[in-house]
């Protein structure tokens, strides 16, 4: 009987999980921008732009993340060098798939 209330309790969960996420992560990125930890606070706002496209919170998250690559120097620094590790990636892939 107990086993059931937990997995009908975690039904529950994870359906307003889905149908609240991108609020939860705006909440997630303000309160993180709050607490000054940029990147897990740019991380939210990605999220919300990637996974919920037609929220109502994609423009205030598009400009969120411009402002937080404009004030933080540790951040860009972080981003560029994922882009440049990124970019490595997708070049060794290209090299092995080309037919050349």
């Amino acid at each position: 009987m107990f086993f059931k209330h937990i997995v009908i309790g975690f039904i529950i969960i994870g359906i307003l999980g889905y149908m609240f996420g991108d609020h939860l992560f705006y909440f997630q990125g303000n309160m993180m921008m709050r607490w000054q930890y940029t990147l897990p606070a740019y991380e939210a706002y990605e999220r919300i732009i990637r996974h919920y496209p037609q929220s109502q919170f994609v423009p205030e998250a598009k400009v969120m993340m411009k402002a937080l690559r404009e004030r933080s120097r540790d951040l860009n620094k972080f981003i560029n060098e994922k882009e440049v590790e990124l970019k490595k990636i997708q070049d060794e892939r290209q090299k092995k798939q080309s037919f050349h």
